[in-house]
C-alpha cells in the first residue's frame, strides 16, 4: 500500500515546537528521522557539527512508531481478539515513547541553538516518513544508515535506501559504524 493511496487515517502530532524566536524564518529545512538506535544519535550529532546553521535551518525530527495492532493478525488469521482497552493502553504507551524519544533528540539542537520542531508519525516507517517530507517539502533529508547487510537489506528493506530512491528532495545518508567493527 503506498502512501498516497493510504486511506487509513494518519496520525500526525508535534510533539513540541521548540523554536525560540516567533520571527526565525528558515532559509533551510531540513528533515531528520531517527529512531531509538545509535545510528540514529550518531546521524543526529554529525549533522550538528557537520551541516547545520543556526542562523539559518530549521530541522524537523520525524519519529514513526507502529500501530499497537496492525491488520496482519487478522490477515494471518489469528483467532483471538485484543480487548479494546489493551490496544488503547497499548497505543498510548507506544505515543508516550515517541514523544519522549523526540523531545531528547531535540535536546542536543536546542543546546546548539538550532531551531527544531518534531513530529511523531504513526504507522509503516517507509511510507510515513515518505508521506510527511513530501508534505514538508524540506531542503534535504538527512538520515542514519544501520549498515545493514545485503541479506538483512533483502529481507528487512532499508528505509534509507527506500528513501534514496523515492523521495524527490536531495538524501544524505551518514554510515554508521559499530564499535566493534572500528577496531578489527
Amino acid at each position: 500500500m503506498s502512501a498516497q493511496g493510504n486511506s487509513k487515517e494518519r496520525v500526525i502530532e508535534v510533539v513540541e515546537n521548540t523554536n525560540p524566536k516567533q520571527e526565525f524564518i528558515a532559509k533551510r529545512t531540513v528533515c531528520i528521522p531517527v529512531d531509538e538506535s545509535d545510528a540514529s544519535k550518531h546521524t543526529v550529532q554529525w549533522a550538528i557539527a557537520n551541516i547545520l546553521n543556526p542562523e539559518t535551518d530549521e530541522v524537523v525530527l520525524l519519529h514513526v512508531r507502529p500501530h499497537a495492532f496492525n491488520d496482519y493478525g487478522i490477515e494471518l488469521g489469528f483467532p483471538y481478539i485484543i480487548p479494546t482497552e489493551s490496544l488503547d493502553e497499548a497505543e498510548k504507551g507506544l505515543r508516550t515513547f515517541s514523544h519522549e524519544l523526540l523531545k531528547a533528540t531535540a535536546k542536543p539542537f536546542l543546546e546548539g541553538k538550532i531551531h527544531v520542531r518534531a513530529v511523531s508519525l504513526r504507522g509503516e516507517p517507509r511510507e510515513e516518513i515518505e508521506y510527511k517530507v513530501n508534505l514538508i517539502k524540506p531542503s534535504f533529508v538527512v538520515m542514519g544508515s544501520r549498515g545493514l547487510n545485503t541479506f538483512s537489506r533483502a529481507i528487512l528493506g532499508s528505509v534509507s535506501e527506500h528513501m534514496l530512491h523515492h523521495l524527490t528532495v536531495p538524501v544524505m545518508i551518514v554510515p554508521f559504524v559499530k564499535e566493534d567493527k572500528k577496531s578489527q
